[in-house]
């Protein structure tokens, strides 16, 4: 072979590999394209079939050889037509795709999209057909469909906007809202329709928060086509590219105008009963003040009457009022106390107390009560209890008071058991169980759904026999809730009621009392005589705790035969026993019949405290006496007396145990004290109580005259009052505290602004402390101690006004003063009568003239506080015609109004009582 044929022989040889190596090429590529590919012949039937096909068909290529396309298409004269027609269309020609549905071998059908090609070869003409399995497409076509209809016909509006905020599509709640159709806002920009000028800031927001790729909510003040505004509340969220930029942005907001405009209405509705609120807080305030003020006046003075000699009818006639200046100050302080409540002012406090100290004074309130009702009040309280706990003893001995107060009330005979039973016992942690249970009317089951309700009591018939304000329960309720219990109530009709809730109080730690008597009274053994059975399994439980040995019978009689037989070293009897025997017989009789080797010690129970009852027990041979309800100090105070071998009576009541004590002032009696303060009886009663007690005390009737009289004279401790004329106390305590000398000095309010609120602004203007009016005594007394440093000796200051002088006759009446009358306020005190006209002839004789003066300067509001002070001073002088023309001028003052006649009458008037004022103190 030459060379020329070896070249073309070469030159063959490598098209042939060229054309094996495209030919290998292709099928490669055929075999793993995607989608179902076929070569089928002129009569469309498969002559190939590619890997896929066999994936996407569930047939092997066998299967598949020379079948026809037809057979694997669902209604193929339908779809066949169709791709044959393709295979015609020119190369470059559009198109070329059929969808339809095929069939999988397993029945299941297949939505696809069919390509198909027609070539002429050197073999002849064959047709290429490709088949895609679109499932995936179709569903997804399918979702858009859906969200499209979603989105065109949701209730939300929708905006969908390019990357530069202009608008590309608006649903058709957008134009219903709005009233611009699609041309209006296609093609503009989103930030035309909003309101930029006063939401400016959130529109900026709104876009640097979407360019960053976050979704941003808020609201804004759109417009809509009639310019009229409406609010949008809007959720606007980024569409991103792959590669994190931004896209599009679809907007997704309601018209919430109709909600905005509600807010407002509630805002301003919220703002008016803030403004109510106040306004109630300050009249509470106002009327606190306002009531308190005369009414510490007529609990002071009645204390302080009390002292002094009085026959029997005139006591009776003071403790009535007392007790009824008490009751009225229980309900002032019920009101003050359900408003601190409802306005979550009222705040508890943590201090360790004892449940003793807790029930005393429970005892102090309502034990008289009870003995006037002749019913037994009687304490239930285990002796295994902590000496010592912590919480706020003030509140719960507000919360049993009060249960114990409706028991009181509600029942007629029989007994009131207060009871304490430990439920369980941590570390440091006991739970207890409070129980008030009587033997009373009872409740009627319908009404103790309502029983807790501000205002509603059970008897609430006009006729109503019981009284009370309503609000007690209310408050045990809130306070029991707010120590962190839960407050119950059971009842029977005529059977009586029980009232229960428990409490987790921390205990604090303590040397129990009890040991002390271990030693006095360990296996000795006692008699309990008492009718009543609750009282006797009490006072065993208590003795029991000490160690004695018990036993109780229910009559004098039985109390003898049981004595007579057995050899017991303490007999406690209860004075009212029934059958034929008190007490106080029994006691007689054990000592002057019963011939006994030893005569047991004898110590009377009883719950009535009568003055002439101790020297009757002594006659009979009592060593002692236990007042009930009866306290676990008590009963060990009255063992121990009766039982130290070397003991010896000092013939003293023991009653007095039981007796409010004064503190020791030792340490600060000759303690100078300002008292600032405008009200004349108010001066009095103050100043008379600390005098009783050695103190100095000076007087400043206002802020202005304290800070004068504090620049000469050095003071102990200031009481200031509030509201008082020329400088209130507020003012005059921050001068004070400006001033280096006096930031040290104790100034301690004195007010009948009683909320906790007046109690803070005491302490936010620099006061150390704050004292409620009416004063208590004992209160009062302990705030002295707390802030007067101790003196080093002990000093008596002696008082030019001493609590009683020699009986004055006054007459009946004299011109402007209806002595009588004013004598009978002050229970015929003659003494502090002249005291007070002394005081009134001081401070008003020259009111008239201050008066003219604040006229002239057409200073009103002062004149009107003046004509206020003399009309109060004058009802309590008696002085009637004065009190009429001061009511008269403050009234006209108050409103404006300057009438001569009512000025010159004011005039007349004060004139005429100050020359019967002089008069009576020239006697």
């Amino acid at each position: 072979m030459n060379s020329e044929e070896s070249a073309l022989s070469q030159d063959q040889q490598n098209r042939e590999i060229t054309l094996a190596n495209m030919a290998s090429y292709y099928r490669v590529l055929l075999e793993n394209v995607p989608d179902a590919l076929f070569v089928l012949n002129t009569e469309w039937k498969i002559t190939f079939a590619n890997t896929w096909a066999e994936e996407i068909f569930g047939y092997s290529r066998e299967d598949l050889d020379l079948r026809s396309l037809a057979d694997l298409l669902i209604q193929p004269t339908q779809a066949m037509p169709k791709i044959q027609e393709i295979t015609l269309l020119p190369p470059d020609g559009q198109g070329r795709s059929v969808e339809c549905f095929a069939r999988h071998q397993s029945g299941n059908v297949l939505p696809v999209e069919i390509s198909a090609v027609r070539s002429q070869t050197s073999q002849g003409t064959m047709i290429m057909v490709s088949v895609r399995e679109i499932s995936a497409r179709k569903q997804a076509e399918q979702t858009m469909r859906k969200l499209s209809h979603a989105v065109r016909f949701s209730s939300a509006m929708t905006i969908i906007a390019d990357r530069n905020g202009c608008i590309e599509y608006v649903n058709r709640k957008f134009t219903e809202v709005t009233g611009f159709v699609e041309e209006d806002v296609c093609g503009q920009q989103m930030v035309q329709f909003y309101q930029t000028d006063s939401t400016n800031n959130a529109y900026e927001e709104l876009w640097e928060t979407v360019t960053v790729g976050q979704e941003w909510q808020g609201e804004l003040q759109a417009r809509r086509k009639n310019n009229q505004d409406y609010w949008a509340r809007m959720l606007v969220a980024p569409v991103l590219e792959d590669n994190g930029d931004l896209s599009s942005v679809v907007v997704m907001q309601e018209d919430i105008t109709v909600q905005k405009q509600y807010e407002q209405s509630l805002h301003e509705a919220m703002e008016a009963a803030k403004a109510a609120n106040a306004a109630k807080s300050e009249f509470l305030a106002n009327m606190s003040h306002e009531i308190r003020t005369p009414l510490n006046a007529v609990i002071g003075l009645a204390q302080l009457c009390i002292q002094t000699r009085l026959n029997p009818q005139q006591r009776d006639y003071l403790d009535k009022i007392a007790s009824s200046a008490q009751s009225l100050l229980g309900i002032i302080n019920d009101i003050l106390d359900f408003s601190k409540i409802e306005a979550n002012k009222l705040e508890l406090e943590e201090t360790n107390f004892s449940l003793d100290s807790v029930f005393k004074n429970v005892s102090t309130m309502l034990s008289i009560r009870a003995l006037e009702k002749n019913i037994e009040l009687l304490f239930d309280v285990p002796p295994s209890l902590p000496e010592q706990l912590v919480g706020d003893p003030l509140r719960l001995g507000q919360i049993l008071t009060n249960l114990t107060n409706n028991a009181v009330k509600f029942t007629e005979r029989g007994e009131v058991v207060i009871a304490v039973e430990e439920l369980e016992r941590a570390t440091d942690i006991i739970r207890l169980r409070f129980t008030v249970r009587d033997t009373g009317i009872g409740i009627p089951a319908e009404q103790l759904s309502q029983l807790f309700r501000s205002f509603t009591q059970v008897d609430s018939s006009t006729t109503r026999k019981y009284g009370g304000t309503g609000l007690g329960l209310a408050i045990c309720k809130r306070l029991v809730e707010m120590m962190g219990g839960e407050i119950r109530v059971q009842s029977t009709v005529h059977q009586g009621t029980s009232f229960s809730f428990e409490l987790s109080l921390r205990m604090a730690s303590s040397r129990p009392v009890s040991r002390q008597m271990i030693a006095n009274c360990r296996n000795l053994r006692a008699l309990i005589v008492d009718d009543n059975r609750t009282s006797c399994q009490i006072l065993e439980q208590q003795l029991q705790a000490l160690e004695l040995q018990t036993e109780s019978v229910h009559s004098g009689e039985e109390a003898l035969r049981r004595v007579g037989r057995g050899a017991f070293d303490l007999v406690l009897i209860d004075w009212r026993l029934g059958g034929g025997m008190d007490g106080i017989r029994t006691a007689k009789l054990i000592g002057s019949e019963l011939e006994l080797e030893k005569l047991p010690k004898l110590l009377l129970v009883t719950a009535y405290g009568r003055d002439d009852l101790w020297p009757r027990a002594q006659q009979a041979g009592v060593g002692g006496m236990l007042i009930k309800p009866i306290q676990k100090l008590a009963l060990h105070t009255a063992l121990n007396n009766l039982l130290q071998p070397n003991a010896e009576s000092d013939g003293t009541d023991p009653f007095q145990s039981n007796k409010m004590t004064e503190p020791d002032l030792s340490k600060i009696r000759g303690s100078r004290i300002l008292l600032v303060e405008d009200n004349e009886l108010n001066q009095q009663l103050a100043t008379e109580l600390l005098r009783q007690r050695n103190f100095a005390v000076d007087v400043a009737p206002n802020g202005q005259e304290a800070l004068n009289v504090l620049r000469r004279q050095s003071y102990d401790l200031v009481l200031m009052d509030v509201q008082m004329p020329v400088m209130d106390g507020y003012e005059a305590t921050r001068f004070l505290r400006r001033l280096p000398q006096f930031k040290e000095l104790p100034i301690i309010a004195m007010t009948a602004n009683a909320l906790h609120t007046d109690r803070e602004q005491a302490l936010e203007v620099g006061m150390n402390d704050h004292i409620p009016k009416p004063i208590e005594l004992q209160l009062l007394l302990s705030k002295l101690l707390q802030w007067i440093p101790p003196k080093k000796n002990e000093t008596t200051v002696s008082t030019n006004q001493p609590l009683e002088s020699p009986p004055k006759e006054l007459p009946a009446n004299v011109p402007g003063l209806a002595i009588a009358t004013a004598l009978n306020r002050l229970n015929q005190n003659t003494s502090l009568y002249l005291r007070l006209l002394d005081v009134f002839q001081r401070n008003q004789s020259n009111t008239a003239e201050k008066m003219q003066e604040l006229l002239a300067e057409e200073n009103l509001v002062e004149a009107a506080r003046l004509a206020h002070t003399l009309k109060g001073i004058a009802g309590s002088l008696g002085a009637k015609g004065l009190e009429t023309a001061s009511r008269t001028a403050e009234a006209q003052l108050r409103e404006g109004n300057v009438i001569p006649d009512s000025m010159a009458a004011l005039e007349k008037e004060l004139k005429q009582v100050l020359q019967a004022v002089a008069d009576l103190l020239a006697r």
